[in-house]
């Protein structure tokens, strides 16, 4: 049974991962099957023919990287082009026919191509665009309006929450939000379409 944990920047897909980590479920999030490909060469060449500019040393600049896709729409695209067959690829081999619960966490479900693949379930993390902004603002220690960029620049909310089985309104305190992974837990083997927890 494969599970996908969807949703934008700063609407609290990690924690959630955190949370099923924690309860013992097996979670598989693409951005760490992304930091695997930055380990090897030959994807690493790609990237130094697509943005010389974001490498020092023969280094890539994670930072200067991400700065630079989300003010160039055109960069960003030219990245994802790039991107997002490889980390289909890793993510097909990690998840698929694994014969346990595996939960995966993806960032750009929609805009990866991944939420053409087969799930049994979609779960959507959703939150309101000024707390994901503060969020952001947070975890990354970045400005308001570059944050604001980051928000803006990925999918909206309400694409991904049509695809959902689950949407989990992620606006209250850790608290509150494993109180409604557990709910969706036990909701999970009924699969009541379209539920808002």
């Amino acid at each position: 049974m494969i599970i996908a944990i969807a949703g934008g920047t700063g609407s609290g897909k990690s924690k959630v991962s955190a949370r099923l980590k924690e309860l013992g479920y097996r979670v598989i999030d693409a951005d760490e099957v992304n930091r695997e490909l930055l380990s090897e060469k030959e994807y690493l060449d790609k990237l130094k023919a697509a943005f010389p500019e974001c490498f020092e040393s023969g280094a890539l600049n994670k930072r200067k990287l991400k700065e630079l896709i989300f003010h160039d729409e055109g960069k960003r695209k030219t990245l994802n082009a790039i991107a997002h067959p490889e980390i289909m690829k890793r993510f097909i081999q990690k998840t698929h026919n694994s014969g346990e619960i595996v939960f995966a966490e993806i960032p750009l479900f929609i805009e990866s191509g991944l939420s053409e693949l087969k799930y049994d379930a979609v779960w959507a993390v959703v939150a309101g665009k000024e707390r994901r902004i503060e969020r952001v603002m947070a975890r990354d220690g970045v400005s308001r309006e570059f944050a604001r960029r980051m928000v803006e620049a990925q999918e909206a909310e309400e694409k991904i929450a049509e695809m959902a089985d689950y949407i989990i309104v992620n606006d209250a305190d850790l608290q509150a939000l494993h109180q409604k992974i557990d709910m969706a837990l036990k909701e999970l083997n009924g699969r009541q379409n379209n539920s808002t927890l």
